[in-house]
């Protein structure tokens, strides 16, 4: 899955909702779009958000993506060396 999708479903499940503002999508209180209004659309058709005016909240289905992504933070990367010395 892209992680534009992967972020907005973090971002609904960590502040509860998305809000919709000229176009994009922020969380609550947020400057920074998350992701835009195009992206938030096929998580509703998806079944992963639902869409309650400008308002975007997680559904159980988006949890279970969410807990059933291989980028999920919890889980360590591992440290790159430097290709010419550490």
């Amino acid at each position: 899955m892209e992680k534009p999708r992967i972020r907005a479903l973090r971002q609904a499940q960590l502040y509860g909702h998305l809000v919709a503002r000229t176009g994009r999508i922020y969380y609550p209180g947020g400057s920074h779009p998350v992701c835009s209004v195009q992206t938030a659309l096929e998580l509703v058709r998806a079944g992963w958000l639902v869409r309650h005016g400008d308002r975007y909240e997680i559904t159980p289905e988006g949890l279970r993506v969410l807990s059933d992504s291989p980028d999920r933070p919890d889980e360590a990367q591992p440290a790159r060396s430097h290709p010419f010395g550490p």
